[in-house]
């Protein structure tokens, strides 16, 4: 089972990543010194910037905290999937990190084998009456077809690098990037299958009584561009959809001792 995407944690390692020192960390909220790179793209301030760099000035980046978690304290920012810092995060990740390529890091005096992984992370977005976003990260071992969910998760405690490992060496994939991404999205289909939809049936029944009533108001009324206009504003607003967005992904080899533990997919 998928676990649910938790705010704290993904802030807290996304702002030491990018070099951002972290003043205070209550569990509940983070304190966070931006660099100049980090302020410019996650607090919307392009005239404070444009103005210093055209007076040839440094600028002073900002120092935030951000709630993770609700609180009744009107003076911290608390951050959701749905904030407009979170989208501002979400972008500089899409523009700045899609794609890796990393290799596990090990010290060995033995030839090891390091076999190739796909990996995924998307972000599940569904939309009714309310939205509800859910990430899910999925590494497919591209020799022998088994995956593992919570990728990220699973390889937390592990160190890669940029360079492969001394005695280390790789083989040619089994099976292709393209075969290997389209047997991700059938996982992530089988995902969403399996879940209750009350929430999309709810929408849609009241999708259905919102038109029912545009209906009944323009029954005797000749303007029929007003009427098709809010049918489909209601069909916008209330229509149940589930859309996928890959936010980045990349290659990874891992040692087969570690493979060896993975070898059959996790239901």
């Amino acid at each position: 089972m998928t676990r649910l995407f938790h705010m704290h944690a993904f802030l807290k390692d996304f702002f030491q990543e990018n070099n951002c020192a972290i003043k205070k960390d209550t569990g509940n909220s983070l304190n966070v010194q931006l660099t100049k790179a980090m302020d410019k793209a996650i607090l919307n301030r392009p005239f404070y910037w444009h103005y210093t760099e055209l007076m040839k000035q440094e600028g002073t980046p900002k120092e935030i905290t951000l709630q993770t978690t609700y609180t009744k304290e009107k003076k911290l920012d608390w951050i959701t999937v749905a904030s407009p810092t979170f989208d501002r995060i979400i972008s500089f990740l899409k523009e700045k990190n899609r794609y890796i390529h990393l290799y596990e890091s090990i010290e060995t005096s033995e030839k090891t084998l390091m076999q190739p992984w796909l990996l995924v992370n998307f972000s599940l977005l569904y939309e009714g009456i309310q939205k509800r976003e859910e990430i899910i990260s999925i590494g497919l071992n591209l020799m022998n077809g088994a995956y593992q969910r919570n990728m990220m998760e699973t390889l937390e405690h592990l160190e890669f690098t940029h360079v492969i490992s001394s005695y280390c060496y790789t083989t040619s994939p089994l099976i292709r990037i393209q075969s290997g991404y389209k047997r991700i999205e059938k996982l992530l289909d089988d995902h969403v299958a399996a879940q209750q939809h009350d929430w999309a049936i709810e929408a849609y029944e009241e999708m259905i009584a919102q038109k029912e009533m545009v209906h009944y108001f323009y029954e005797n009324n000749e303007n029929n561009e007003a009427k098709v206009k809010a049918l489909d504003e209601i069909t916008q607003l209330f229509q149940p959809t589930i859309t996928y967005d890959v936010i980045n992904g990349g290659m990874i080899y891992l040692q087969t001792s570690y493979m060896e533990q993975k070898e059959k997919p996790l239901q």
